[in-house]
């Protein structure tokens, strides 16, 4: 693929699910999403931009080239599949409801 004469990399998150991604009081953004962006940022040697959105404008973001990830503690379905492509899942969870004995 090209090279991007870019020096940064734009990630589109939605700062609302620690630990993957969260907002401090200062406007920060941080979480395990925003560690793992920067490590890939550092093996680009690029800079991490962060955006800050709604969870159901992630992938309309990417799709319309807004932001070159979204990064957002999403999990693959076939329709997000449709619109933009995914790495391999870093995480696994299943969800169960607990009951008293």
């Amino acid at each position: 693929k090209k090279k991007s004469g870019r020096k940064e990399l734009v990630m589109v998150t939605n700062a609302e699910f620690p630990p993957y991604e969260s907002k401090l009081d200062s406007g920060d953004i941080v979480g395990i999403d925003v560690d793992i962006m920067k490590a890939v940022c550092d093996k680009l040697g690029r800079r991490l931009e962060i955006t800050d959105t709604a969870f159901d404008s992630v992938v309309a973001n990417v799709e319309r080239k807004m932001a070159d990830v979204g990064v957002a503690a999403m999990t693959i379905t076939d329709e997000r599949k449709k619109s933009v492509d995914f790495t391999e899942p870093y995480m696994k969870a299943t969800q169960v409801v607990i009951v008293r004995k």
